[in-house]
């Protein structure tokens, strides 16, 4: 039980003659009192007793396994909200109580506001703990014969733990296996690279400084990971995870398959679905708007002949585009257009 400090502990009778005279006075004179121990709790000292609670508590009942319900209970019972019998335990401890509704309602938000900030951090704390964990199993502690078969570790490891790592330096080998020599990766939400821009538009990025890195060497004929760093300052979640835009992208036998839905009118939404059952990837409204134009706009070309007739060959322009290997096309204003498939 959390015993409360002997200079800022209320008595109870004290307590109760002081709120009451002061709602009297407020009722009287249209005044509020000014907050002391006898007529509020101090907001300061009920959140100090609630960070004493929480690190008095073993590592086993902390919110992550207990669950945030209970944990709030357990919190409104330490301060006993609102009860005037609940003044001193069974030792005789003078516990804080509150009088007015307001207090107890005060009180309650601030018990609730902090148990969610607990529950989220440790939350977090726990899935990087397990990422990390898995990390020196899968990744740390195994060597590997080529670079292709850590890259196959990697990709599952970035997909079990929803984290994406990206290559930021490395050193080309000799050997065509292994590939590299030495090879730096780190946290897709990295510190960003210095920048020279006066502020003058405004920027966004996705960045939060993560820390996490690792180093990957040749020793040998083997590739070994020598150094690693795996505290995340974000969370690590599978719908963050599916909306990274490297993890969004569709493959060529993916647009492949979504070809008739995007030439022929299909409702976005429709198109989205399908995208999400059929290859389980979250695609953007920007997304398939810019699948489709890809789809049936041919790569506009520029030239400086403007006004003359030309045949360009646009097989190789755009895979994806379902057109013949040439097009007829029409030079104007050093811009090229499309003009009409059919004209010979």
């Amino acid at each position: 039980m959390v015993q409360c400090n002997k200079e800022t502990r209320p008595v109870g009778r004290t307590l109760i003659h002081a709120a009451g005279s002061s709602r009297w006075h407020a009722r009287q004179t249209g005044e509020r009192q000014p907050l002391t121990n006898k007529n509020k709790i101090d907001p300061g000292y009920l959140g100090r007793m609630l960070d004493l609670a929480y690190q008095s508590a073993p590592v086993n009942e902390k919110p992550v396994k207990k669950g945030f319900a209970e944990w709030v209970v357990g919190l409104q019972a330490c301060f006993k909200l609102g009860s005037r019998r609940s003044v001193y335990n069974r030792r005789r401890k003078v516990i804080p109580r509150i009088t007015t509704r307001n207090e107890k309602m005060f009180c309650l938000m601030n018990v609730c506001a902090l148990s969610l900030k607990i529950f989220l951090l440790c939350s977090r704390q726990a899935t990087s703990d397990a990422a990390s964990d898995a990390f020196a199993e899968n990744l740390g502690a195994v060597s590997f014969s080529s670079f292709k078969a850590f890259e196959k570790a990697l990709n599952e490891y970035m997909k079990n733990n929803y984290v994406v790592f990206v290559r930021s330096s490395s050193s080309r080998s000799t050997n065509a296996v292994l590939r590299y020599e030495w090879v730096y990766y780190k946290c897709n939400r990295r510190p960003p690279k210095p920048s020279e821009s006066r502020g003058i538009r405004k920027s966004y990025t996705r960045s939060t400084g993560c820390p996490v890195r690792f180093c990957l060497r040749r020793r040998g004929n083997k590739l070994l990971v020598t150094s690693y760093y795996l505290e995340h300052n974000h969370e690590l979640t599978k719908y963050s995870y599916d909306r990274i835009p490297v993890n969004r992208r569709l493959t060529k036998e993916e647009v492949g398959t979504c070809r008739a839905l995007l030439n022929y009118g299909t409702p976005l939404c429709e198109v989205r679905q399908f995208v999400a059952d059929e290859f389980g990837k979250v695609l953007t409204t920007q997304d398939l708007y810019n699948y489709r134009r890809n789809l049936t706009n041919p790569v506009a070309c520029f030239c400086y002949s403007p006004g003359k007739v030309i045949r360009v060959d646009c097989s190789e322009a755009n895979p994806f585009a379902p057109m013949p290997d040439t097009y007829i096309i029409c030079c104007r204003w050093s811009r090229i257009v499309q003009l009409n498939a059919d004209v010979g």
